[in-house]
């Protein structure tokens, strides 16, 4: 229904500025932006556990919706497995709405893995801070929920610019491929398996970062994009 209700007179809302970015040029329609949030008192940072030397990628597990990219990440760690053995792939996914498809059944992959189905909230910090990187290749999302939450729990993350460009900027908060494809988002996570040092630096600087994008702060940001628009009536 999209092209019905960009011909309505609405005053339009946007969870990102790649959302707003995108209304604007297809539709020439102004857009406030008002950006996703994380909550910080469920996605923080802990303490690793001992993982003897498995390198861990965790990446959001939904592979029956194409959008997520998950295929990508999965090929671009195979071609890594090939040189770094100790590889490890962490998934994550639940069953929700109407579809209610396991994804476990869809992955095929010889790098070692385990798949997390299901865990509450109150586990996800911790799924997130066992985690080395975390990997994103979505393509025409809004808001990136999975990449906030881990810039949230500390990890350093490689993402596309889908949902993230409020956030993630390459080489100071994250490392952004530009296009989901394996053979970018194999260069990024490697430059993260080999440097330590860019890994801390990433992961602290997008935990500054994302810091800004609380649930309170949207809520302080409608307000006053509300009091703006009724203003202008």
């Amino acid at each position: 229904m999209e092209k019905e209700v960009v011909r309505q007179s609405y005053f339009f809302l946007g969870n990102s500025v790649g959302i707003c970015q995108r209304i604007n040029k297809k539709y020439s329609i102004s857009c406030y932006r008002a950006a996703g949030g994380v909550n910080p008192e469920i996605f923080y940072p802990l303490k690793k556990e001992n993982r003897k030397e498995e390198f861990r990628m965790l990446c959001y597990g939904r592979l029956y919706k194409k959008r997520k990219g998950v295929q990508y990440v999965i090929h671009a760690v195979e071609k890594l497995y090939r040189k770094y053995p100790h590889l490890k792939l962490i998934l994550f996914d639940s069953l929700v709405g109407r579809e209610r498809i396991d994804p476990r059944k869809l992955i095929k992959t010889h790098v070692p893995y385990e798949f997390y189905m299901n865990l509450p909230q109150n586990k996800m910090a911790w799924l997130y801070s066992q985690a080395d990187v975390f990997v994103s290749a979505e393509r025409r999302a809004g808001w990136s929920n999975t990449t906030a939450e881990a810039m949230a729990c500390q990890i350093p993350v490689v993402c596309t610019p889908s949902g993230t460009r409020d956030f993630a900027f390459h080489n100071h908060t994250a490392l952004v491929s530009p296009f989901p494809y394996p053979l970018f988002l194999r260069y990024q996570i490697e430059r993260l398996i080999q440097n330590e040092g860019l890994r801390h630096r990433l992961a602290r600087e997008g935990w500054k970062r994302i810091k800004d994008f609380t649930w309170s702060a949207l809520v302080n940001r409608l307000e006053q994009i509300f009091k703006e628009e009724a203003k202008l009536k």
